[in-house]
């Protein structure tokens, strides 16, 4: 269900096995919570108090994008997107194995869905999965976040040790992330 703060933005609260409350900005939801199950209502006001004017800011940082042209993210047909799953699928067929075996850890499941805000994710029983949007990503790209889901396989973190372990596979790790900065919402 998606609330309104004061009447200056919208927001949506995610109840989830996590142990922190979490805040990220959505340009179809507003502002978006994920919280732990049993955080209470006051909780997570005094978290969107506390981060008003960053949620605004971010909020119209957005607006002003879309307006501007500047906010293009791809809209898929179902044809285009099980093409490019396809496409990554085959990429990652070879790719996975390859970095898995060079950083010394394993994997299980592979998933690869058409998600909005991560690049990526990792369970901590080796569980792995990839946004579609990856397959629209230069290969160098996707090597990256092959590597960064994989690092998190020797710490479940994003510490100084799991930058560290990052750098050493993948030393070109800073310009993959910039161009994801700068890029990611174009595809």
């Amino acid at each position: 269900m998606i609330l309104n703060y004061n009447n200056n933005f919208q927001y949506k609260v995610l109840y989830t096995r996590r142990r922190t409350l979490g805040l990220s900005i959505s340009p179809i939801h507003g502002a978006i919570v994920r919280a732990p199950m049993r955080t209470s209502q006051a909780r997570i006001l005094e978290l969107l108090t506390t981060k008003e004017l960053w949620i605004i800011k971010h909020l119209d940082d957005i607006e002003s994008k879309k307006q501007n042209g500047d906010y293009d993210r791809k809209v898929l047909t179902l044809e285009q997107k099980i093409l490019a799953k396809q496409k990554l699928e085959n990429y990652m067929e070879n790719q996975l194995p390859f970095w898995a075996q060079r950083i010394g850890v394993n994997y299980y499941k592979v998933s690869i869905k058409d998600t909005k805000s991560r690049w990526g994710s990792c369970s901590a029983t080796g569980n792995l999965g990839f946004a579609l949007r990856l397959s629209f990503c230069p290969q160098g790209i996707i090597d990256y976040v092959i590597v960064h889901e994989l690092c998190h396989r020797l710490e479940m973190n994003h510490s100084q040790k799991f930058w560290l372990h990052v750098a050493y596979y993948y030393p070109q790790f800073q310009t993959a992330r910039k161009w994801l900065k700068v890029n990611g919402n174009k595809v």
